[in-house]
């Protein structure tokens, strides 16, 4: 079934991204800890082939406030089209943030409060995200080494700037996750993307593979 999803998801939008990443997160103080990451996009255009389309490196810090509620601020700078012979393309973000968390039985539920704000050459703009995910481990009560999760989420995204016309996108993620050892694990998502949902409505699949570490 997920086959042919995936096949009807990439007729439709003549491509379909892959996003690789690297997480490494890493504890400062008793409250405090970071989170340093490698990304990549490459989409598969049906008449064009694979074109990488970025590069990126972000760093977070984060301030662990309650039991289930975290505090983030970070930066994040992509470097886009990265082969291709034109003008050098680049994007600066700074993010804040709010998440927390609470669990029920086996299943764990999660929320964040996000904004973002984006320099793309000229171009600035704003983004106010929700996100609300849950995840639950597929053998037993608790998740064990060398043992799957499975993991959705849903969010909201409403973005505006000057030169920018306002729109609302909607990013619906379903995956599973392996834990490699107590501190590392590895995820694997399907994302559907609904950009511009009142205006010009368009979808865009991506398939997620990342890698996180904690030392």
């Amino acid at each position: 079934m997920m086959s042919l999803f995936l096949s009807s998801a990439k007729a439709q939008e003549d491509k379909i991204s892959y996003e690789p990443g690297v997480s490494v997160n890493y504890k400062i103080k008793s409250r405090w800890s970071a989170n340093t990451s490698l990304g990549a996009r490459l989409t598969t255009l049906e008449d064009a082939g694979t074109v990488t389309e970025f590069f990126e490196l972000s760093q977070f810090f984060t301030y662990h406030w309650l039991s289930n509620v975290k505090l983030s601020a970070g930066y994040k700078y992509r470097y886009r089209d990265p082969f291709e012979e034109e003008e050098y393309l680049y994007e600066h973000r700074l993010t804040q943030q709010i998440s927390w968390a609470h669990s029920n039985l086996n299943q764990r539920y999660a929320s964040r409060l996000r904004v973002d704000e984006r320099w793309q050459n000229d171009n600035y703009r704003w983004r106010f995200r929700y996100r609300f995910s849950l995840d639950a481990p597929l053998s037993g009560e608790e998740l064990n080494p060398k043992e799957f999760y499975a993991m959705a989420s849903n969010e909201l995204l409403y973005t505006t700037g000057k030169t920018t016309d306002a729109s609302l996108d909607n990013r619906l993620t379903a995956g599973v996750g392996y834990l490699l050892a107590q501190r590392n694990k590895l995820e694997f998502n399907f994302q559907w993307r609904s950009n511009d949902l009142f205006s010009n409505l368009n979808h865009v699949p991506f398939l997620q593979f990342n890698y996180y570490i904690q030392l």
